[in-house]
């Protein structure tokens, strides 16, 4: 029997980020289905994944495109709007996957759920319109790398290991620490820690280093504690097994991806 195609819209690692993890996920489940295949074509790179490491070029995509049954789009830019109207144009049933809570009110996210045939939202938009369901977007993944030597090293040294992570993608001006960098250091001021503790910020676009470079060194001088700004590419799941304590102190979430880890 012929595999039906499906082909998902929206961003594949790195970085690792809720929705680029979810699709790579998502991709592996599909793929792991008798009856389905997919594939997802990321616009940063033009370039359609079939797996997570063989990718196809921007013009082979294009033909993915009129085979595939379904367009699945993940996107929170308005962008997203042109692809569902191309996709209803050939054709297609478009399913759209809500990620971003913020944007629910946007013009761009009225017309998606309009366009689309299913509405997925992550977490509960508070009034579900009629082609509204709620999914979770996290999916399990029983695989786990090893974690860069650098960082393994240095955690080895400490009892204690506090993380936390934020996933700015590095474009246009960051105004609010939304990943609540700024409470977690607030914290660790009014603390009493010992010193065989680690804090661990991911920050792997380095967005905010910047921002709390001067304020960690003062407080590793007054605190007597590590904090580690770590600023290069991880996969997050695989830290979070060598963690003591997770903080997750966002102020705008979907559905927390990093909790449910």
């Amino acid at each position: 029997m012929k595999k039906k195609k499906i082909l998902l819209v929206g961003p594949m690692p790195p970085p690792f980020g809720g929705v680029s993890v979810h699709l790579q996920r998502l991709l592996q489940k599909i793929q792991n289905n008798s009856s389905l295949t997919a594939g997802v074509f990321d616009g940063r790179r033009m370039k359609l994944f079939l797996n997570k490491d063989l990718t196809i070029s921007f013009f082979a995509t294009i033909s993915y495109f009129f085979q595939a049954r379904i367009i699945h789009i993940h996107l929170s830019h308005p962008v997203k709007l042109l692809v569902a109207v191309l996709s209803k144009l050939a054709g297609k049933k478009v399913l759209y996957t809500f990620h971003n809570q913020r944007k629910l009110k946007s013009f761009s996210s009225k017309m998606m759920i309009r366009l689309a045939y299913k509405t997925i939202f992550v977490a509960d938009p508070g009034v579900l319109p009629i082609n509204g369901i709620i999914i979770p977007a996290y999916i399990h993944s029983p695989k786990t790398s090893l974690l860069p030597d650098d960082l393994r090293e240095e955690l080895k040294k400490y009892n204690k290991v506090i993380v936390s992570q934020n996933s700015f993608s590095g474009k246009g001006k960051v105004e609010e620490d939304i990943y609540g960098f700024d409470i977690i250091l607030d914290a660790i001021n009014e603390a009493t820690l010992r010193p065989d503790t680690i804090l661990v910020l991911v920050d792997t676009n380095g967005v905010l280093r910047n921002r709390y470079y001067n304020r960690i060194s003062e407080l590793e001088k007054d605190k007597g504690i590590r904090i580690l700004y770590y600023t290069h590419e991880i996969n997050f799941p695989d830290l979070l097994v060598k963690s003591t304590v997770f903080i997750r102190a966002t102020r705008s979430d979907g559905d927390a991806v990093s909790i449910r880890e």
